[in-house]
């Protein structure tokens, strides 16, 4: 059975004895045999083996050591609020169930400096991200980490319920952050929703400085809400929340526990979240749009739902097929034939998605002009890229088209990339990668690269993964800068990295910062 990767850690105890923080930690360890060999001494056989061993020519086994240092030489199970800096989750030991099968790492929190700040008591430690598909980036980012533990469970009913999970949230850099104390958080563009109780709508809102946005628990209309209304309170971005009522019905509520009051007086059928200052409601089988205030900017007359508003154009799809778009006062702009669907473009404007019966795929700009395409393309493989533009697969080779530009690729199978990078793709699965000139900057037979964007700097780089598996980045011009990376998301220039013997962050010049040794011995 595979053996703890920390458990030292968990004691209290690293593999060797870490001086403080404020201390130069110990220089990077060399993992490689020494030039000089070592001599062996050879085991004593009690019968020969049959295999001749060269005994003279193989080096002594130097265990790896550990980079880093600590917050203090006792246990850190609390994780206490400091000016840390930026802070990284780090592996540490393996969670192994029945027959060995591993589910999973301890995590704790090291800072950039290599210092371990949190051993590693959590089953999980990542990032909140909030989805936003009619965004472009399309994934937010409020800036705080959700830390989730399991405890054991005092009302379990069966195997599966003996341990639950317990949530807390804290900033990027330690500055502040709560107990085990949340059944579930989830993710909102200005922080995150805190569930401290399901059943009776107990929760908080807290954005990235750890501020009390919301608190259910003092809100007078919360004996009137329906149990397990809480992800709903995720939409307070715009400025109220969807809840549903006990006695039925939807109503929008601020922040602060208030009903919104609207010109209709009654809770709605159904209803969208406030986009653009706008939210579409139904009534009686009918959807119209009401404002901040309350106020009808468009009476219910749609007998289809429509969509939110973007770029002050809202989609309506037709029941028989079809859809028409309006406007903020309801008077039709366009009409089509095809059922259209909105994409972000990039630009901070929209493109409409359509297919025909046949599964042809037809593109409108958003003024609802038809773009078209060269001859001999195929739509129904037509896809869009943002940032790329439109990229088909034919026969004979794969295209890009842009505003700008119209680029065929012979013999390619397909292309993905940003408006920068490009990324060929051929049969034989060898792999191009041109800038938006054409000019090829990296050829590879032995795996694929793919883009990976720093969450601190912003910067990209090139990420390769060969065909055994062993990850590497590379600068844009095709530099190998770090080696035996973990996958996982870049943080202020360090890669969460793991080999043979050690685990934890490299910086850019493919140097440990901060790792630990792997026990990986049976």
């Amino acid at each position: 059975m595979k053996k703890s990767l920390i458990s030292a850690l968990l004691c209290g105890v690293l593999c060797l004895s870490l001086s403080a923080c404020g201390t130069t930690p110990p220089p990077t360890p060399s993992h490689s045999p020494s030039d000089a060999p070592v001599a062996v001494t050879p085991p004593v056989l009690s019968e020969p083996s049959g295999v001749f061993t060269d005994w003279s020519k193989l080096t002594a086994y130097t265990p790896a050591e550990a980079v880093g240092t600590r917050l203090s030489d006792g246990p850190l199970d609390t994780l206490t609020t400091g000016d840390y800096g930026l802070l990284l989750p780090y592996q540490g030991e393996s969670l192994l169930v029945a027959d060995g099968w591993e589910a999973g790492q301890r995590v704790g929190l090291v800072t950039v400096d290599g210092c371990v700040v949190l051993d590693p008591i959590c089953d999980r430690i990542y990032q909140a991200s909030y989805y936003d598909y009619n965004a472009s980036p399309s994934v937010i980012y409020p800036g705080i980490y959700i830390l989730s533990r399991a405890e054991d469970n005092p009302n379990y009913t069966d195997e599966w319920d003996i341990k639950i999970s317990r949530y807390a949230v804290c900033a990027l850099d330690g500055s502040w952050c709560t107990d085990f104390i949340y059944e579930s958080v989830y993710s909102a563009p200005d922080g995150v929703v805190c569930v401290e109780d399901h059943e009776k709508n107990h929760a908080v809102y807290l954005d990235k400085n750890g501020n009390v946005l919301a608190d259910t628990r003092s809100w007078e209309v919360l004996p009137r809400l329906e149990p397990h209304n809480t992800y709903n309170f995720t939409s307070f971005h715009d400025g109220f929340a969807l809840v549903r009522l006990l006695r039925g019905g939807i109503v929008f509520i601020s922040m602060d526990g208030r009903i919104l009051e609207t010109e209709h007086g009654e809770p709605f059928d159904s209803a969208h979240g406030f986009h653009e200052g706008h939210a579409a409601v139904e009534v009686d089988g009918l959807w119209g749009f009401i404002d901040e205030s309350g106020n009808w900017t468009i009476e219910p007359r749609f007998a289809e739902e429509p969509d939110v508003f973007l770029n002050g154009q809202a989609v309506v799809r037709k029941f028989s097929g079809g859809s028409y778009i309006i406007n903020t006062e309801g008077e039709t702009l366009w009409e089509s034939e095809y059922d259209l669907w909105p994409q972000p473009d990039g630009n901070g404007s929209y493109l409409y998605n359509a297919y025909t019966s046949d599964g042809d795929a037809c593109w409108f700009t958003f003024d609802m002009q038809p773009i078209t395409f060269p001859e001999g393309i195929d739509s129904r493989t037509l896809s869009y890229s943002t940032g790329l533009g439109f990229v088909c697969s034919t026969r004979d080779g794969a295209w890009v088209i842009s505003d700008n530009d119209t680029t065929f690729y012979p013999d390619a199978e397909s292309v993905t990339g940003t408006s920068d990078l490009r990324f060929i793709w051929y049969e034989d699965n060898s792999q191009e990668i041109r800038n938006a000139a054409g000019d090829i900057l990296h050829t590879t037979e032995n795996g694929y690269f793919y883009t990976v964007t720093d969450a601190v700097t912003q910067e990209t780089y090139l990420a390769m993964t060969n065909n055994v598996g062993t990850n590497s980045i590379y600068s844009e011009n095709g530099e190998r800068l770090v080696t035996d990376w973990n996958y996982g998301m870049p943080m202020n220039g360090l890669f969460n990295c793991q080999d043979a013997v050690s685990i934890g962050y490299k910086n850019l010049n493919n140097e440990w910062v901060f790792c630990l040794p792997i026990d990986s011995g049976d």
